[in-house]
């Protein structure tokens, strides 16, 4: 409880504590000892600096727990301890990710198409009560192409801007 910081400690109820202490119970009887619970902690608390959560102890279960189903107990963080990606987390994710697009595609099936170019303030849109449905359409070539020279457009003047900041040697280099 101690790698937690001090404020949301402060913030949570005596309940709360003890969600937390059994959260970090249950990953020590997993298998993890108090270094590894630490540095799990410390490194996820990385992106709460200069935050404050609206519930601390949501944020704190959250840098407690594992947070996945991988079936492997040294995976963590998608990590393996020799740095190399976990294969059975991508395998997992690789099948939710399936069965996401699977859903997807089952529930785009039932809905009609929306023109593009009704308005959509139109009455016959006020009417109809199922929300905006995005098309399926290819995007119109012309479109891409200006899309595309906006972006290289957009890219060169970031380049540009950064070289602006280097020094008459470093830009020489």
């Amino acid at each position: 409880m101690a790698a937690i910081p001090l404020p949301w400690q402060l913030d949570m109820s005596s309940r709360d504590r003890d969600r937390v202490l059994a959260a970090i119970e249950s990953e020590m009887a997993a298998g993890k000892t108090v270094t590894e619970m630490t540095l799990r902690i410390r490194r996820r608390l990385a992106v709460w600096v200069g935050r404050e959560p609206r519930r601390p102890v949501a944020a704190a279960l959250t840098v407690i727990k594992r947070g996945y189903d991988c079936p492997r107990p040294d995976c963590e963080d998608h990590l393996l301890p020799s740095g190399h990606p976990c294969g059975a987390c991508a395998k997992i994710g690789f099948e939710v990710c399936q069965q996401r697009h699977a859903e997807t595609a089952v529930a785009r099936e039932g809905q009609a198409e929306v023109s593009p170019a009704a308005p959509l303030s139109s009455p016959a849109r006020a009417e109809q009560s199922e929300p905006l449905k995005l098309s399926t359409q290819e995007p119109d070539p012309e479109c891409w192409r200006r899309g595309v020279e906006l972006a290289r457009r957009l890219l060169n003047e970031r380049r540009q801007s950064a070289s602006d900041h280097l020094s008459p040697a470093t830009r020489s280099a």
